[in-house]
């Protein structure tokens, strides 16, 4: 047990880098926009001792790790953190216009392997290999 604690507690203190999350690889990330917040649902894979730190010590401990990722957006409030998934809320990720709100890119603490992007009219985007939001705008509801 002591073996295991001093192995997997450096993943409570992850340090900001090229990629935030080096033990968490996010498969994919759907983002729906809804005026000027954003809905976030991400599928991500943890490493073994990630799985085990997980297992013994509740998915909640990764939520330092999604303020790292999206340490460029001003407020995010964790919906559920799961083994396997997150749900977030972005909130004031655009800005309102005449008829239009504008999202402006955004540097994410990672990269992710495919990004969707969700139009309020439900259209969507699909991008992979990415470290930021794209720049987008989409008509007001």
């Amino acid at each position: 047990m002591t073996l295991i604690s001093m192995t997997i507690v450096p993943l409570a203190y992850a340090k900001p880098g090229p990629s935030t999350a080096q033990y968490m690889e996010i498969t994919h990330m759907t983002m729906r926009f809804d005026g000027p917040d954003a809905y976030v649902s991400i599928n991500y894979n943890l490493d073994l001792f990630s799985n085990i730190y997980v297992f013994m010590l509740g998915s909640r401990n990764l939520e330092k790790t999604f303020e790292l990722v999206f340490s460029d957006f001003e407020s995010l409030e964790v919906l559920e953190i799961g083994r396997n998934h997150a749900s977030l809320k972005l909130m004031n990720v655009s800005r309102e216009t005449d008829d239009y709100y504008l999202h402006d890119s955004r540097e994410l603490g990672t990269t992710i392997d495919t990004l969707t992007i969700v139009y309020p009219g439900g259209s969507d985007r699909v991008t992979r290999n990415v470290n930021s939001t794209p720049n987008i705008f989409y008509v007001k509801n």
